[in-house]
């Protein structure tokens, strides 16, 4: 027996065996035999042996070159200097990522482009024999049709399409050979040749032009600025004090009523429109629209008119300058649940059946304090001398299970000589956001990234600040509570701060 068990505990004390990796994913991803860089060297160099034969220079693998290559696509031997110089510096520049496709589009336009010259070269009685496949590589080896493989394919394609068929067949695989070989689409070129429009309104003076039309402003580095440009760059020193309303401008004096022309007088002519010396075009950011003062001013040509009043009348206390932010008001938000009911009987039931199940493992341990939070209540369990915290924490789901609960959470409580058991309420109180927005901790806070967390298990509020934690992970099963977190959170914002100290951008990607 006693061997037995030493057997055992060396084999309880061995560390585990590692499974081995499984799966696509962990699989190692097997290199090719050739390289890619050999590949386009390759490509390279038959680029620059084609290039050579251009000029009729003698040398045996030219000559070879040219007879090979000539007699399978025979026309299509003058593109292939262009295009293996394609392929290798493709193949060259994208070490990584897929590139077979694009490669292989850019071998097979010589082979389309001399199935086209042989369509229009070879005469109509021309058929596909065996005997005829020499005469089609002596063609191709001069130039002139489609050799053996562009032959070939030219012949099959007019035998199932006729000519007109086949050959528009060939062209639309010449062009979207070329689209993939350019990774390209058809749209992005038609984008492309679509010309620009032309501009308009540059014989309007440069007064009459939009604010829209103005050039967006730009950062050093050269970037676009996301955000529309301020009007008053003052405004965001000024933090959540609402300025007080600006007195009323005064009336400008009417301009003198100018004499009619009299009978018989040329009428003068009308001054060109001019624009006037201070003209602001800004374009306003969050403005509210100001009453302008109303004046009450009898027309000049009536006889015994009253002047226009000297002071206006003064502007309503309720009023804003434009371009000042207007926090929502808190009665927006729903007003907290008067919740009065007793649970001294909840309360009491839930303590006894915990000492009692305590007990029943051979724990001893008193009550000494018990607090009832919004969803949990806590209760302060005081073990007898010698009882270790471990074998209290071995008893949480026993516990939850004389309880009726789910689960329970068992953990010491700092600066107290206790064990806290925090067991899910029966009745769970509702937290309004307005309740968090209108505690003294929200207001006290003096950053503008705070939001509104909840209560803890005391009752006392819980504000947050994004800018102490920059990386946040807000993640639970469905039901939980998300939304209703990031709900908050932006809403905290909107009472916290104005739109000129805080941009938000909202990315919802929806990724499973």
């Amino acid at each position: 027996m006693a061997s037995q068990s030493s057997k055992k505990s060396s084999s309880g004390a061995s560390s585990p065996r590692k499974k081995p990796a499984s799966g696509k994913k962990n699989a190692p991803r097997k290199q090719p035999v050739i390289s890619r860089p050999f590949w386009a060297a390759l490509c390279l160099f038959l680029a620059f042996v084609a290039f050579l034969s251009f000029f009729r220079v003698n040398g045996f693998f030219i000559d070879w070159y040219l007879w090979l290559v000539g007699s399978l696509v025979g026309f299509g031997f003058y593109l292939t200097p262009f295009t293996f110089a394609a392929a290798g510096a493709l193949l060259f520049i994208k070490k990584d990522g897929k590139a077979r496709l694009r490669c292989a589009c850019i071998l097979l336009l010589p082979m389309l482009l001399g199935a086209v010259r042989h369509l229009l070269t070879a005469s109509p009685d021309a058929a596909l024999r065996f005997s005829a496949l020499g005469a089609m590589a002596a063609d191709g080896r001069a130039l002139q049709g489609g050799g053996l493989v562009s032959g070939t394919l030219a012949l099959l394609l007019r035998d199932a399409l006729s000519t007109i068929g086949a050959l528009i067949f060939l062209v639309v695989l010449l062009a979207a050979a070329l689209l993939i070989a350019c990774n390209t689409t058809p749209l992005s070129v038609l984008r492309r040749l679509r010309p620009l429009p032309e501009p308009q309104g540059d014989e309007a003076p440069p007064v009459q032009r939009s604010a829209a039309a103005q050039p967006p402003a730009r950062r050093k580095g050269g970037r676009r600025l996301v955000d529309i440009p301020l009007d008053d760059p003052d405004r965001a020193a000024k933090g959540r004090r609402m300025p007080q309303p600006e007195p009323a401008a005064e009336p400008q004096p009417e301009p003198a009523a100018e004499p009619e022309p009299q009978a018989g007088e040329p009428a003068a002519e009308t001054p060109p429109w001019q624009a006037p010396e201070a003209f602001d075009i800004t374009p306003a950011v969050f403005d509210l629209p100001a009453a302008e003062p109303k004046t009450d001013a009898a027309p000049a040509s009536q006889p015994g008119a009253a002047e226009p009043a000297a002071e206006p009348a003064a502007a309503p206390s309720h009023e804003v300058p434009p371009g000042s932010y207007l926090y929502p008001p808190i009665s927006l938000l729903q007003e907290p649940h008067s919740q009065s009911a007793d649970h001294s009987a909840e309360i009491r039931r839930c303590a006894d059946r915990l000492t009692d199940t305590l007990r029943s493992f051979g724990v001893e341990t008193s009550i000494v304090g018990v607090t009832r939070g919004p969803t949990v209540t806590r209760y302060e369990l005081q073990p007898q001398r010698g009882v270790k915290f471990s074998r209290i924490a071995g008893l949480s789901d026993d516990i939850a299970l004389a309880l009726g609960a789910a689960s329970v959470r068992i953990s010491t409580i700092p600066d107290k000589l206790a064990v806290g058991i925090e067991v899910p309420n029966e009745t769970q109180q509702m937290i309004t956001l307005r309740e968090i927005l209108d505690s003294p901790e929200f207001k006290a806070s003096k950053s503008r990234l705070s939001f509104a967390v909840g209560r803890d298990i005391e009752g006392r509020c819980i504000v947050g600040d994004i800018a102490k934690m920059p990386h946040m992970l807000i993640a639970g099963t469905t039901g939980s509570g998300k939304s209703v977190c990031i709900n908050s959170l932006l809403i905290s914002l909107i009472y916290k701060s104005s739109p000129e100290e805080v941009r938000l951008i909202m990315v919802d990607p929806k990724m499973i």
